[in-house]
């Protein structure tokens, strides 16, 4: 028979892990559960975050907030990999996908951050050359909230962009 020898200092890491596995066995993760981990993963991870909001969308399809949720770290992505020329098309894949996840939050209705979507929206379809819906994202962003000077001053920026190609 084989001897096993363990760390004394990893004894407790590998006991949380059984723990955990146990108690995840007895009671699995609820697309809440998932979303509030997803909130945590934002902090200092966007990939997790996604997977996290990804699994929480999978269980309760209609869980807009985490379309949302999803969208805005899908564009945070996309939008430092273009900046920083790193994996062009991975950012345009993200963005994409941002731009797929806000259109599923903006006709679900809610209202909560609404503005917000069609800014970031705008943002992103920018960033992938979509001029005339950015105008549209960002005209619409600014109806919904007048005074937001970050939305006009993007909105104008989107009409130089649209002037040179």
């Amino acid at each position: 028979m084989d001897t096993i020898f363990l760390n004394k200092n990893l004894l407790p890491l590998l006991l949380s892990l059984i723990a955990c596995t146990t108690t995840y066995a007895q009671h699995p993760m609820t697309s809440a559960d998932w979303y509030k981990k997803g909130k945590e993963a934002e902090k200092h991870d966007d990939r997790l975050a996604v997977e996290c909001y990804t699994k929480a969308i999978a269980l309760k399809p209609g869980y807009y907030i985490a379309y949302y949720s999803r969208a805005l770290c899908r564009s945070v992505i996309g939008t430092w990999e273009m900046k920083n020329q790193k994996h062009p098309d991975t950012a345009n894949n993200n963005l994409r996908d941002a731009v797929a996840d806000f259109n599923v939050y903006i006709k679900s209705g809610d209202k909560k951050f609404r503005e917000s979507a069609y800014f970031i929206r705008g943002e992103s379809n920018d960033l992938l050359g979509r001029y005339e819906d950015a105008f549209k994202d960002l005209t619409e962003a600014v109806k919904l909230k007048p005074n937001d000077s970050s939305a006009i001053f993007f909105l104008n920026q989107v009409k130089l962009d649209m002037q040179k190609h």
